[in-house]
């Protein structure tokens, strides 16, 4: 004989074995969300208007959203980790940054800069690495005649014009510094992976009225002390052989206020180090600057924040010699550790704070 109660009590004792069996099998909502969080940003002008309709590419899972009329894009499901964002519209020049998603990822802010008609006409006739720009003072008016070279790559060097604008259309591939400069302010660094088109804007900001003129000629990076430290520099960068490795401001900006020794190994050019340091428990011959030598100390002393670029050169790997006459051999040989042996060579690094 059926009975009705019976069967109900079956049923919800059936019904809950089910959804505990489902728990167990299935993620929760909370661990599903915790292997993605979401990226918002914000896309502006160089006078500071939102621009809409820009094309943001994810690049590890080659999504694509589009920028609304307040220049907002989001991201709602990104993967967690270093990831790296792409920006394109018709008419400005290509935007990228890298980004460290967590649950707790910072807005992304991008400035994009016009294309020009000329650069335009560069790109029909061949496929050339071109990088361009504005340079701006504190309230991001244009200041003509500064001072804009590339480090990094053969000699290239311009001064903006009248409406502060600069470009490149030849650069090789590679890691490069652009650095502008114009007396009264106070020079500006840009590093990157140049790899295509690129827009960038560099702002200079007023030198202090009560700098004195010595220090006023190195903020501006104008002077024969300056000069040589990158001329060097340049020298360097030029000449540098594979098992050398710069670390640009580009991979060291989505790690914020984490120390440059741990994020080193976690970059794109300079995971390959990671052995290496090690062994030599993350002590390396610092100059800092390009002209102060520090000794041998950890890369743990920088916070990826304060850091422009790095370079990092492996044993026997630095074919210029100048980094070792500033930092002379005996000084970090006094205080090698044991695996530093004098057979292996010392690693070099010189590390350029912002």
């Amino acid at each position: 004989m059926f009975n009705g109660r019976r069967f109900a009590a079956h049923a919800r004792a059936l019904a809950m074995a089910v959804l505990m069996i489902a728990a167990a099998l299935t993620p929760t909502a909370a661990a599903a969300q915790a292997q993605a969080a979401s990226i918002r940003g914000e896309v502006r002008s160089v006078v500071n208007e939102p621009l809409a309709g820009v094309e943001v590419t994810l690049s590890s899972s080659g999504a694509i959203v589009r920028t609304n009329d307040a220049g907002v894009f989001r991201f709602v499901s990104a993967p967690l980790g270093l990831q790296a964002l792409t920006f394109r519209r018709i008419g400005l020049l290509p935007a990228a940054v890298g980004v460290n998603v967590s649950e707790k990822t910072e807005p992304v802010a991008i400035t994009m800069i016009a294309a020009r008609q000329s650069l335009d006409t560069v790109r029909v006739v061949a496929q050339l690495n071109v990088l361009a720009g504005i340079v701006v003072d504190s309230l991001y008016r244009p200041i003509p005649g500064a001072s804009v070279d590339v480090v990094g790559t053969a000699r290239a060097q311009t001064e903006t014009d009248s409406s502060g604008w600069f470009s490149f259309t030849s650069l090789q591939s590679g890691p490069v510094v652009v650095r502008a400069r114009k007396s009264g302010y106070v020079m500006d660094t840009h590093s990157m992976i140049l790899e295509d088109w690129r827009g960038l804007m560099l702002r200079l900001d007023a030198l202090p009225a009560d700098a004195g003129s010595v220090r006023r000629m190195y903020m501006s990076g104008i002077g024969p002390i300056v000069e040589s430290i990158w001329l060097e520099t340049r020298h360097r960068l030029t000449v540098r052989g594979s098992r050398s490795v710069i670390v640009s401001r580009e991979e060291l900006a989505p790690f914020g206020t984490m120390s440059l020794g741990e994020v080193i190994p976690l970059t794109q050019h300079a995971h390959a180090f990671s052995t290496e340091l090690a062994a030599a428990y993350g002590q390396l011959c610092v100059v800092q600057n390009g002209r102060t030598p520090l000794g041998l100390i950890s890369l743990d002393h920088f916070k990826a924040s304060d850091v422009d670029f790095v370079e990092l050169y492996p044993p026997k790997s630095e074919p210029t010699g100048s980094i070792a006459a500033k930092l002379r051999r005996d000084e970090c040989a006094a205080q090698r550790s044991v695996v530093l042996t004098a057979s292996r060579g010392l690693f070099y690094a010189v590390v350029w704070l912002r």
